[in-house]
């Protein structure tokens, strides 16, 4: 019945990190905000480091992407590599009416 957790076609955690550079894909067109000091732009390492240029921020460092079957963007720490997840979601004959969270348990932060 399938293949199992952890191979190519099943791997969890690497396909949150490709849902997740997909939402961060549509971010692509944000206008650009204005500043007056480096400390104006900079939001975390995985969106990448901005510096203030004539007024507007500008990339500075190109935010990280992080690789591997466990390894996630922390904005404090950068690339996390942690273990592995299994998630497995069964519905029943309704699908579409079907949500789900993936949530830290100590912080309660989504992912």
């Amino acid at each position: 019945e399938g293949s199992p957790m952890g191979n190519n076609q099943n791997n969890n955690a690497g396909r949150i990190n490709d849902v997740r550079e997909t939402i961060a894909g549509y971010y692509a067109s944000v206008v650009t905000p204005a500043c007056t000091l480096d400390t104006d732009c900079n939001q975390d390492v995985c969106t990448g480091l901005e510096k203030c240029e004539s007024g507007f921020c500008v990339e500075d460092v190109p935010a990280i992407t992080c690789s591997g079957a466990a390894c996630w963007c922390d904005p404090t720490l950068g690339c996390v590599v942690g273990s592995d997840v299994a998630l497995e979601i069964r519905t029943d004959n309704y699908p579409g009416e079907t949500t789900w969270e993936f949530r830290d348990g100590n912080t309660g932060r989504s992912f």
